[in-house]
């Protein structure tokens, strides 16, 4: 699963696959808890692309997917671009 990050949202995409979701995270609270819900932490890998803003979106994202057990990576992302997730 590829997924960016900003302070008030995020979108994620399995690797390959068309269908891009977007959540939601404001006020403290991420959306990203019930995506992992329809995640199997034996399956799927998390790579998280973090934009400067989303960082304490990433704090909490990082918290969730661990405490599931997920496998997880990430990398800065820059604030401004554009990011494909599917294949065109």
């Amino acid at each position: 699963m590829l997924i960016v990050l900003s302070s008030t949202n995020g979108c994620y995409s399995r690797l390959g696959q068309a269908k891009v979701v977007e959540f939601s995270a404001r006020q403290g609270r991420t959306e990203f808890a019930n995506i992992l819900q329809t995640l199997d932490s034996n399956r799927d890998r998390l790579v998280f692309y973090v934009r400067p803003s989303g960082i304490t979106h990433f704090e909490k994202c990082l918290e969730l997917a661990k405490a599931r057990a997920f496998s997880v990576g990430y990398d800065a992302a820059e604030e401004n671009r554009q990011y494909v997730l599917s294949t065109p």
